[in-house]
This record gives structure tokens, sequence and C-alpha cells, in this order.
């Protein structure tokens, strides 16, 4: 899939893809995050991750806060707006550790211990768009290309979205963070190497 007029547009790009999720309705969106969240764990169990940094779903985001329940035993950390452009990742423990934060999104209280990316093992990234070798059509503040850029270890970024979501070409920038693995919600996952499982 290729987004309209070319790739040369990312203001364009982001609304086509908010055009193409709109189309799915909350049945199919259920659908696909679960076979997400199952490609995930099979990811984690290949990678044995200790720390893991998830996101709180939007409405045209995979919900894969399910993923916490099902591996009880690793840390997860969720992501936290600090200033402009600027994230910081907060251990949680349970969804009570979240609020509402910054453009509506559920974030970790401030209160809840801070952890470095360096020592994040895996991080799991929404986006408007990705390829499927890595490229990622993100929300527009770099937000997670600043935040990417301290994560250490190869296939440590997994990019997450619907399938719809998948698209031959996205618009980059020289700063935009490619992510190690992209999971759909098809039954394939797509390796950034350009291997399908």
């Amino acid at each position: 899939m290729t987004p309209p007029g070319g790739s040369s547009s990312k203001v364009a790009a982001r609304r086509w893809a908010r055009a193409l999720v709109d189309t799915l309705t909350d049945e199919e969106k259920a659908r696909e995050s679960a076979i997400i969240v199952s490609q995930l764990i099979t990811h984690v169990y290949s990678r044995e991750p200790r720390v893991i940094m998830l996101f709180a779903a939007l409405p045209w985001e995979p919900n894969i806060d399910s993923l916490r329940g099902l591996l009880p035993n690793l840390t997860f950390a969720y992501p936290r707006v600090v200033g402009a452009g600027e994230m910081r990742c907060h251990a949680i423990t349970s969804s009570s550790d979240l609020e509402r934060g910054a453009f509506g999104l559920q974030e970790p209280k401030e209160t809840c211990p801070t952890l470095a990316p360096h020592e994040l093992d895996l991080v799991v990234v929404p986006g408007w768009a990705f390829t499927s070798d890595g490229a990622r059509l993100g929300k527009g503040g770099g937000y997670y290309d600043r935040l990417l850029a301290d994560v250490q270890g190869e296939g440590a970024t997994i990019g997450v979205c619907f399938q719809c979501q998948l698209w031959d070409t996205v618009p980059i920038e020289d700063h935009d963070r490619a992510m190690d693995v992209v999971l759909t919600g098809s039954q394939n996952a797509s390796e950034a190497n350009g291997v399908v499982d």
C-alpha cells in the first residue's frame, strides 16, 4: 500500500492513515490487537527481556495493555511527556499507576520509578504507519525518535500497527529512527531485514 500522492508529505500521510484506521470496527481493532499481543509474547520468549516499554493506546492504535497481565514477571515501563519533544520512562506495576497526561494520553504518575532508556530491553512503539523494513511514520513531535536514540541492543525496537497501516513506503527524514521489527494485525511478523516469519 502506498499513500496517495507518493510519500513526500508526512501531514497528508498521517491524515490518510487516520482515515484508514477509522474504517475499522471496534471488533476488527480488538482482533488485530490480540494478534499483535500474541506475536509480542512470541518475540519476548525469543529475546528474554527483563524490562519492556509499552504505550497506552489511543483509539487509532493497537491496544497491547493485556501483555502486562500475560507476562507478570517482567518489568513494564510507559512513557511520560516531560517537555517539548521529550519523554521519560517510568516503571509501573498496575493500571492505577497511570493518569491522564499530555495530549490526553494515559501516562505514568510522576512518582513512579524512572528508568533510563539504556535500561529498556525492548521498546514497543506506535505510529501512524510503518513499512516492512522498519520505516516509521510517527505522530510528528519527534518524541520517540529522541528517546530511541539512547535505546541499545539489536532487535530492541518493535513497531506495532493495524494491517492497514503497513505500507510500501512512508515519508521519512534523516532523524527518523527505524524499527528493528514491525508487527501487524495479520498473522505474519515482518522483520526489518525483510524476512517474514
